[in-house]
């Protein structure tokens, strides 16, 4: 673990100023000294009570026990933490060698007007240090080979496009390629980045270990990755409706999404609409009074989770014991009783259309016949172009 990094933010409650003549006489420390986000190099963060941007009063402590014992209490002693201060955050990274993980810990304590302390904290395990084992040289084989057939795609996407034109964005599976090809650019211009960010950052802590170096921001932005890959890989998944889409069992899903997209649109205009009624009637109403309805956003999530069947009606019940239930009952009344069976019957209606038009489509296309296929007809052409070759 390296250097400890404890800052504070406040709210101004009183504004003092000194002659310019005096103010050479008084040292400026940085834990009385504000330092702004672009300073500190930090980055804001949304905690359980409010918004906090990067910047605030710091202080870094020592490597030994001791005088960190002695720099808190010199911060005690002279309330450094008064009743002007929001939020207190300690940071501070910790590595361990036997599994090769990083570990950024972020504790947050805020200290609302109202009084009290309200904990918190952000902790992201990354692996920073790569390409060290057998098995990471694999990773980094594959990929190489990720960044090749990047690269392939990326130059066949492009001769598509000079062909097509704006013909090519008309097609959705286009339009995915095009979607997976820039996230995957992004991927790997990161992980460029991030492996020299870190050679970096490491390089700075062995040649001086008692500085604070900041692993939040790589780490953010790691995990940042981390979401874009497992989006890529998604869409990846998706691609495979592409090329099943031969078999007219396998197309059913398609077909019936497709063309009942008009009606599914209307449905969901009626919905959303009766839904944030009932969000935005639960939020006033029982906001003061259920910590599930207390922000407009949690009254959604809650109401998404009645669908689900994940709910408290004891707290519901509580907070209004007239109109706590009526509320219940007439949310499952209109959602689930009226608007999930208009939902499935027009998905089982389109269904039935669907299915009773493929039945009257020809067989099956058989996938394998047709690669068999394709494989023939380009043997053919090399074994032509070899003969011409040889009879040159």
């Amino acid at each position: 673990m390296h250097v400890i990094r404890i800052k504070v933010l406040k709210i101004s409650i009183v504004s003092i100023s000194f002659s310019p003549i005096f103010q050479y006489r008084f040292k400026k420390f940085r834990r009385w000294t504000y330092s702004s986000e672009k300073t500190l190099k930090g980055s804001g963060m949304t905690a359980v009570v409010n918004s906090y941007d990067g910047g605030g009063y710091y202080i870094d402590l020592n490597t030994t026990m001791n005088s960190s014992q002695i720099i808190i209490n010199n911060l005690k002693n002279n309330l450094w933490i008064d009743r002007g201060t929001r939020a207190v955050f300690i940071d501070f990274t910790v590595y361990n060698a036997n599994i090769n993980l990083f570990c950024t810990v972020k504790l947050i304590a805020e200290l609302p007007p109202t009084g009290g302390i309200v904990p918190s904290y952000v902790i992201r395990p990354v692996k920073l240090v790569r390409y060290n084992t057998i098995g990471d040289f694999v990773v980094l084989a594959s990929e190489i080979i990720f960044c090749i057939f990047v690269i392939y795609y990326i130059v066949e996407e492009i001769l598509e496009i000079k062909k097509l034109r704006c013909s090519y964005f008309k097609e959705f599976w286009n339009v995915l390629d095009i979607v997976v090809l820039l996230i995957s650019i992004c991927c790997i211009g990161f992980n460029i980045y991030c492996f020299l960010e870190v050679r970096k950052i490491l390089d700075k802590v062995s040649t001086n270990p008692n500085v604070y170096v900041d692993f939040d921001f790589i780490s953010y932005w790691q995990v940042v990755f981390n979401a874009a890959t497992a989006i890529m890989v998604f869409f990846a998944w998706i691609k495979i409706f592409k090329y099943i889409s031969f078999n007219k069992s396998m197309s059913q899903l398609s077909s019936t999404l497709g063309a009942s997209a008009k009606d599914l649109g209307g449905f969901a205009i009626m919905f959303f609409i009766i839904f944030l009624a009932f969000a935005q009637l639960g939020y006033l109403m029982f906001g003061t009074q259920a910590v599930d309805f207390s922000t407009y956003s949690y009254s959604i999530f809650t109401l998404f989770r009645i669908i689900l069947g994940d709910f408290n009606f004891q707290a519901l019940q509580q907070a209004n014991r007239v109109l706590g239930p009526i509320y219940f009952i007439l949310y499952v009344f209109f959602v689930f009783f009226v608007l999930l069976n208009m939902f499935l019957a027009i998905i089982n209606d389109t269904y039935s259309e669907v299915k009773a038009e493929l039945a009257d489509q020809p067989n099956d296309i058989d996938v394998a016949g047709y690669f068999k296929q394709v494989s023939k007809n380009r043997i053919s052409v090399l074994h032509i172009r070899l003969l011409l070759c040889f009879n040159k």
